[in-house]
């Protein structure tokens, strides 16, 4: 197991919707140890979303999620399993046929990248990557890459970052 209490590594993944506009989620393998009690901090997340899909009129939105849990559903962006969320939107106006408006929001802490100062501590084995888009044709991909350290911690501090 890689010792990286000084400098940051990278793990990645990525979920693709098991069809169009249907919440799915992929487990990414994290290297904590329970038995050693090393805990990952994450210092920065980069998420990219497939962009959404021009229609005839209306909006279509595509939503990507790093979560701490395998959820059923689709979390609201301030659901406590929420680690990083992010959207990317369009709508089209129909009287000009044309993109009326275009976002890449991110709706938890900032934008593409986002850094954390002091990291999140995170002991779980997995951590999830989620997507969704609605009024899709084809499904859609995001990917993650998380940067983090590895730090020994106490009992406590890991069971506790198990139960937040």
């Amino acid at each position: 197991m890689p010792v990286s209490q000084y400098y940051m590594e990278f793990i990645t993944g990525y979920v693709t919707e098991s069809a169009a506009n249907t919440w799915t989620t992929a487990a990414i393998e994290v290297p904590t140890s329970k038995e050693l009690t090393m805990a990952m901090i994450i210092h920065q997340v980069e998420m990219d979303i497939e962009p959404p899909e021009h229609t005839a009129v209306g909006g279509t939105v595509v939503m990507g999620y790093l979560i701490d849990d395998d959820l059923e559903d689709r979390p609201m962006f301030d659901n406590t399993h929420v680690i990083y969320a992010k959207d990317q939107a369009l709508y089209m106006d129909a009287a000009v046929a044309e993109v009326a408006w275009a976002s890449a929001e991110t709706h938890i802490l900032g934008g593409r990248v986002q850094t954390w100062q002091p990291g999140i501590l995170y002991a779980k084995k997995k951590i999830y990557v989620g997507c969704e888009g609605v009024g899709q044709a084809s499904a859609k991909t995001v990917r993650v890459r998380i940067g983090y350290t590895l730090e020994k911690v106490t009992t406590e501090q890991f069971i506790a970052a198990l139960t937040e």
